[in-house]
């Protein structure tokens, strides 16, 4: 289906992952030699002129105080509270640097990981400096519309839900929540519905980092990403 993320959301991070390119390959230019073993290249250099995080983290930063928001709103009038969600108090905006940060570092992680792919690639084929920059230009140029738009689809629906906890915080009557599954839900989703159908603490978490999901099929799914402590419980 068709995403119902916002179109600015994703033109501000196809912008991000230009300017990162466009910086990285500057940086690249700068780069007279590079060691013939992959794993000894200081691939990180070419990240370290900008705190990339802390950028990433100044762009997401709205968009995602906005889901939330619109996510709190939601929970609030779940519980029939007709006050707006305050998105301004400490516990939140502690909550949202906090998850910003988080998404910005794993982000950059995923970039850097691919750009060391292509530089180990390129000097396993013995290319020149300037076959390999082009390869590292094409990790930013193919990525950064799709990855744009996947980034704002799956945070659209993880910061809403969020948000709705946050929500549920605010309403002071809320407690827990328990998941709800469709019928057509996947295996993962079934078999979270049917083990927490008591529900958890409003603090606890549905899975730790590191925890393995087991199926109703016999799947499995490492949780690789945070703790997680409300739906989605895997990337859409």
């Amino acid at each position: 289906g068709r995403s119902n993320s916002n179109p600015a959301f994703i033109r501000a991070l196809a912008k991000y992952f230009f300017e990162q390119g466009e910086a990285v390959a500057a940086q690249m230019k700068a780069v007279k030699v590079l060691h013939s073993k992959a794993e000894n290249l200081p691939v990180e250099n070419l990240f370290a002129a900008v705190n990339w995080d802390l950028k990433l983290q100044g762009v997401v930063n709205p968009f995602v105080g906005e889901l939330l928001t619109k996510g709190g709103n939601v929970g609030l009038r779940q519980v029939g509270l007709e006050v707006n969600f305050q998105l301004r108090r400490p516990e939140v905006q502690k909550f949202l640097d906090d998850y910003t940060l988080k998404l910005a570092g794993e982000v950059n992680k995923t970039t850097l990981n691919a750009v060391k792919d292509q530089i180990s690639t390129g000097l396993e084929s013995g290319e020149s400096i300037p076959e390999i920059r082009s390869r590292v230009q094409d990790v930013f140029a193919n990525s950064s519309k799709a990855r744009a738009e996947s980034i704002a689809r799956s945070e659209t629906s993880r910061a809403q839900m969020a948000g709705q906890v946050q929500g549920y915080k605010q309403s002071g009557v809320v407690e827990g929540i328990a998941p709800l599954v469709s019928a057509d839900a996947c295996e993962f989703c079934q078999a979270i519905a049917e083990e927490f159908r008591n529900g958890i603490g409003l603090e606890d978490d549905f899975f730790k980092l590191g925890d393995v999901i087991h199926g109703t099929n016999g799947g499995e799914m490492k949780v690789n990403y945070t703790n997680i402590k409300h739906p989605p419980f895997h990337p859409q």
